[in-house]
């Protein structure tokens, strides 16, 4: 469409619109970068055409002339065909110059697999050779450390013929038998010549041998007292010099019974009469209806265990050998600590053997729950604590029972005097009597089955079917023979001619009805307790 610029009309003049000459579009030129990432069909023939397309716009006749465009299009795909040859042509090069560059990469590839082989094959010689250089310095080495050790050995040899020499009566002795600050180099130096005077058994030797024994006494004595005053000033770094040198001297069993003997836990008076007190302390035991509660181990045991990892920390500090240390160590707490304060324990109930029975029952448990569960770690070091808890325990288990049957025995025996005192006493219709005896009954069940349980933690294994069946035979005695027997003897033969027949007759069928439950209890008690029990201990 054509555009008119608006002019004012002159009157009888006739007004011919102006228009623009045509543009002349230049040819166009184009580069491969016109035609990349942003590259768009339709803004490339805008760009190319814009220019015509301005012009026809001001074409004042209102028509189209399409030569221009026609003309610019011929000299576009004129321009593109020239591009397109150029790319063909810079594709071909470079073509070309790629197969170039990978023949000359295969030639490079070939020359450095040629000369790898060749450096492998020198590379295997030399190795060869390097393992032969070093087979023959090894033996070389071999010989020249046999060779420094009869050195070593012939230097030790004169040194300790010469300080034996010494000790049997030479004018002067050397430094090292006089300077305390040698002890340990004297230490190894006894150790050697003990060792050879043993072999020596000639008259003019004796002064020397005798030495030698006096100095390895009086130096082992040195290096314990040493030892000693090191551990008093919690001076670790030279407990661990005096102990290794002791090991090294002796074994180092010296050593070890020295540092568990001035441990305060087992000669401290303060810390020993802590220990009596809380054993003797009767206010930290409380009877819970039919539980016993009682604090005083758990409070002790937590002392153990805490001053048992005190020690671990500085056996392993300070020691070579700390696994044979804390052996020893545990083996003394159990034996003289843990034995003293279950004694002590002990000793306040001797006058109440179920209450002593009770509290040895308990803590007998609680040494294994609490004490020997928490140093459990320990085993891996050859700590045995069946045996260490037997070494407690043992005797107490071995007298054991015969203190359990007197206990039953003596509750049910003062059961049943004042029983049949009552019954003598007052006049009991058959229902008050059932009721006691059923009463009576359960009590004396109830006595047995904590004996009997009891007895499960504290019989040896080879004792425990004995021990129930000897429990079950005292309750036997007791319920199912003496009351029972004496039950059935206060009867009255029912007459049918005695005018109290109907009476006598009630009185006797409702004391055999009580009978017959009571040993139906003791029965059922048997079955389902006894008899499992002592099946499970037999075949163990």
């Amino acid at each position: 469409k054509g555009m008119y610029t608006n002019k004012p009309k002159v009157l009888g003049q006739t007004q011919t619109p102006t228009k623009r000459p045509p543009v002349s579009f230049p040819v166009p030129k184009f580069t491969s970068s016109q035609f990349k990432e942003d590259y768009s069909d339709q803004q490339f023939i805008d760009n190319l055409t814009k220019d015509g397309v301005e012009d026809q716009l001001f074409n004042n006749n209102g028509e189209f002339d399409p030569f221009p465009f026609k003309k610019l299009f011929d000299a576009s795909l004129e321009s593109l065909g020239a591009l397109a040859r150029e790319m063909d042509s810079q594709i071909e090069n470079l073509t070309e110059q790629c197969h170039d560059a990978e023949k000359a990469f295969k030639i490079q590839i070939a020359d450095l697999s040629q000369s790898f082989e060749l450096n492998f094959s020198k590379f295997s010689k030399l190795d060869e050779r390097i393992n032969a250089v070093s087979s023959s310095t090894a033996r070389i080495g071999d010989r020249l450390e046999a060779a420094d050790n009869q050195q070593n050995r012939a230097d030790d040899a004169i040194k300790s013929i010469n300080y034996f020499l010494e000790l049997n009566g030479a004018v002067g002795r050397s430094d090292i038998f006089t300077n305390p600050d040698k002890v340990h180099e004297l230490a190894s130096v006894i150790k050697k010549l003990s060792s050879v005077s043993q072999d020596l058994d000639l008259p003019n030797l004796r002064q020397g041998k005798m030495a030698t024994e006096i100095i390895s006494n009086n130096i082992e004595n040195e290096l314990l007292t040493q030892f000693e005053a090191a551990a008093g000033a919690h001076n670790y770094p030279r407990m661990k010099e005096f102990a290794h040198t002791l090991v090294d001297f002796n074994g180092g069993d010296s050593c070890i019974q020295r540092y568990i003997m001035i441990l305060g836990m087992f000669f401290d008076p303060s810390s020993l009469e802590r220990d009596e007190q809380l054993a003797i302390d009767s206010s930290l035991r409380v009877q819970e209806g039919e539980e016993l509660v009682d604090t005083r181990l758990d409070q002790f045991y937590k002392g153990v265990i805490k001053a048992v990892e005190k020690e671990d920390d500085v056996i392993n500090r300070v020691f070579p050998n700390p696994s044979i240390v804390m052996v020893q160590l545990l083996q003394r707490i159990f034996e003289q600590r843990v034995r003293r304060f279950i004694e002590l324990m002990l000793s306040q109930d001797q006058d109440d053997i179920l209450l002593y029975l009770r509290t040895l029952c308990l803590a007998f448990e609680k040494t294994k729950i609490i004490l020997v569960d928490s140093l459990r770690k320990y085993e891996s070091l050859g700590v045995d604590f069946g045996t260490l808890t037997n070494s407690v325990f043992c005797n107490y288990q071995d007298a054991y029972i015969e203190k359990e049957i007197l206990a039953a025995t003596t509750y049910f025996s003062d059961t049943l005097d004042g029983i049949n005192r009552q019954i003598m006493e007052e006049s009991m219709d058959a229902e008050v009597q059932k009721e006691m005896t059923i009463n009576m009954s359960n009590k004396f069940l109830r006595s047995i089955e904590q004996a009997v349980v009891r007895a499960k933690i504290l019989s040896h294994s080879n004792d425990l079917a004995n021990n129930v069946q000897r429990l079950f035979s005292v309750l036997v005695k007791y319920l199912g023979t003496d009351y029972l027997n004496n039950l059935i003897a206060r009867l009255e033969l029912p007459y049918p001619n005695d005018p109290r027949f109907a009476q006598q007759l009630r009185s006797f069928f409702e004391t055999v009805a009580i009978s017959t439950q009571a040993v139906m209890l003791i029965q059922a008690y048997f079955q389902t307790i006894i008899i499992p029990l002592v099946t499970t201990s037999v075949n163990d």
